[in-house]
């Protein structure tokens, strides 16, 4: 459980790694009996797989990488020198849903970053919370991605606002 916790809290603090779906994992351990019922033990090997979300999408990085650049700056050209961190967000939600529709929950790469700033297809609301994280991290706007439960699976943004308020007002289009 506890590394199913932290493979999803990577997951969801770094939507640049687009291409990662999880991996494999396997340790050795040498346990040498100490007393009764007392055991101690080392850790002699810790290998991880990483697997792709899907196969070839880590070629893409060069690829996505530049995007995100091109698509940061297309946004930060709009930002007025005074703009607040309210403006800011509602210029960089209005930019994700006007290059984006909804797309198809059955497609893996919809969840992802990766499909929307490369335009290999149309993203469900976890890829649209993943390239909003992306352009806050990039602005400097403190902000994570939540999952839960709306009637079925859901991901949104809480961002901090300049008051120090967490406000998931930002939550881009389920449908």
């Amino acid at each position: 459980v506890a590394y199913l916790r932290a493979l999803y809290a990577f997951i969801y603090d770094y939507p640049q790694v687009f291409w990662f779906k999880g991996g494999s994992h396997s340790i050795s351990i040498d346990i040498t009996q100490v007393g009764y019922k007392r055991y101690e033990g080392e850790i002699k090997k810790a290998t991880f797989t990483p697997e792709e979300i899907l196969v070839g999408a880590s070629s893409e990085i060069a690829a996505f990488d530049n995007a995100v650049s091109s698509a940061i700056n297309v946004v930060a050209a709009k930002f007025d020198t005074d703009a607040t961190r309210q403006e800011k967000l509602k210029i960089i939600h209005d930019y994700i849903c006007n290059e984006t529709d909804y797309g198809l929950p059955s497609n893996p790469a919809a969840h992802t970053a990766g499909a929307f700033f490369l335009n290999e297809c149309d993203v469900v609301c976890e890829g649209y919370a993943k390239a909003f994280k992306i352009f806050c991290d990039a602005f400097g706007i403190p902000c994570a991605c939540i999952s839960g439960d709306t009637d079925g699976a859901h991901m949104w943004n809480y961002v901090k606002m300049e008051d120090g308020i967490l406000l998931p007002k930002y939550r881009l289009p389920t449908e």
